[in-house]
């Protein structure tokens, strides 16, 4: 049996301290972090708790957008009045992540670290992607973390900080495709900046899911007005998070030709290119119409 030591920290200072000197892993909430070392995924020398530092736990906002802490819990990103009315997509996108009891541990830092989700998509016996057998990559078959999508539609970005620096950096950019992330050992995602929406903003949403309650996105969009044309965002199993910007609603405009599939284990890449026109017509369609607030 692995074990290391478990240690809360009350501050960043200390934190960024034994990260250079000890190394270790960030727990937040533990819902990625405790499987990964359950299944041997992960060996941390050391795990240490931010959850009791208070800077990271806050949800304010000014004129520049909204500013969230990286150990708020995504109960709360789907509760806050300040996120549902200036950023609803965040909401809505955190509102479907996994159960309530998932969303009371989780948080928002703790999603976008762990980049590619555990999946639980296949359910079969002795996947090796889930036991310590390293001769194998982790399960392709899981999605991103579901709250890239909406903040890379938003044009958000992330604090990083080190005991000698702090850096900002977009959320397109911080994530890198294949599961990852522009974060060293040393250093802590500290806070997510999220502009606010424009009142006048009319966003669609449109997903291929299996199952549709706490299933596996195998396409998820979103369309954003503009003017006559539509900005679109495209995420789920794709080898990467796409965007396109000025795409038409007619049907040549919604292929958004160049998308990338990661193998899957019940759709194929074929299909989902296929399909994915329609799905993007469908988000297109949705612009305006929803209400997501």
């Amino acid at each position: 049996m692995l074990k290391y030591p478990y240690i809360r920290i009350t501050d960043t200072e200390e934190l960024f301290k034994r990260l250079e000197t000890e190394g270790g892993r960030i727990l937040a909430g533990g819902t990625d972090l405790m499987l990964k070392i359950k299944h041997g995924m992960a060996r941390p020398k050391a795990v240490y708790d931010i959850s009791g530092i208070e800077r990271l736990c806050h949800i304010t906002e000014d004129k520049g957008g909204l500013y969230i802490g990286a150990a708020v819990k995504l109960r709360d990103i789907v509760n806050d009045p300040k996120i549902k009315e200036h950023a609803p997509l965040l909401s809505k996108f955190a509102e479907e992540i996994g159960s309530m009891e998932v969303r009371s541990m989780g948080t928002i830092g703790g999603n976008l670290c762990a980049s590619r989700a555990n999946c639980g998509v296949c359910f079969l016996p002795g996947c090796r992607a889930m036991t310590a057998d390293r001769t194998v990559l982790p399960c392709r078959n899981s999605a991103y973390a579901d709250l890239l999508l909406p903040l890379v539609a938003y044009g958000a970005s992330v604090k990083i900080e080190s005991a000698s620096s702090s850096r900002t950096v977009s959320v397109k950019d911080f994530f890198a495709g294949s599961g990852k992330i522009d974060l060293k050992p040393q250093e802590l995602l500290s806070e997510v900046i999220v502009p606010k929406e424009s009142k006048e903003a009319k966003f669609g949403v449109a997903e291929l899911r299996q199952p549709v309650k706490m299933g596996f996105p195998y396409i998820s969009v979103i369309a954003e007005a503009k003017a006559e044309n539509f900005n679109i965002t495209v995420g789920g199993s794709t080898d990467k998070i796409y965007t396109f910007e000025n795409v038409k609603s007619g049907e040549e405009g919604c292929t958004c030709a160049g998308a990338g599939f990661l193998e899957a284990l019940r759709l194929s890449k074929e299909y989902r290119k296929e399909v994915l026109a329609s799905v993007i017509r469908e988000a297109i369609e949705k612009c305006g119409q929803e209400t997501l607030k």
